[in-house]
């Protein structure tokens, strides 16, 4: 009976330590979830920013070659507007690349961020389920009391006695 407990207390040891390197896997990959959020939120603000600082530099361009053209006497007609469209069909494009460059680096933080979960949890299993095979592997080699509980009880190093002999079958008791 003692043999039982004392198994039962060393596989509820193990099952304990599984469970909590399985926990602090968890509660890393946590932190990386929660610091790759806050780096691409932080990432959404300045490419928000940066895309309101260039939409205020493409108007304050614009502004500038108007009161240039009406400066020199021209009509807004013809090359000016078409100067003009110009300034502002460039200035789109550059937001949207802004845009566009800002979400690629907000998306690359989150996949880097989930690969390394990805590597946290599965080093956390494997952690754990090392821990399993090894205290299974030394308890069953280290043994109970004079046997082990995974080798057989019948070991080479028993005498069993003297082979029996064979005995063949006879005929009408004739040998």
């Amino acid at each position: 009976m003692a043999v039982l407990g004392i198994t039962l207390l060393y596989a509820g040891l193990t099952a304990f330590q599984a469970t909590s390197q399985i926990k602090t896997a968890k509660s890393q990959a946590k932190a990386v979830a929660q610091t790759s959020i806050a780096k691409s939120d932080s990432l959404k603000e300045e490419g928000d920013l940066a895309v309101q600082q260039k939409a205020k530099e493409i108007k304050l361009r614009t502004a500038r070659q108007t009161a240039s053209f009406i400066t020199s006497g021209l009509t807004m007609e013809g090359t000016p507007q078409d100067v003009l469209a110009e300034t502002f069909d460039t200035g789109i494009a550059d937001i949207e690349n802004i845009g566009k460059n800002y979400q690629q680096s907000r998306l690359n933080i989150l996949r880097g961020g989930s690969a390394q979960i990805g590597g946290i949890i599965d080093s956390g299993r494997n952690a754990a389920i090392g821990t399993i095979a090894n205290s299974f592997s030394s308890f069953g080699s280290r043994g109970i009391g004079s046997s082990s509980l995974f080798n057989s009880p019948l070991s080479s190093d028993i005498d069993y006695g003297a082979p029996l002999p064979i005995l063949k079958p006879t005929i009408g008791g004739l040998g």
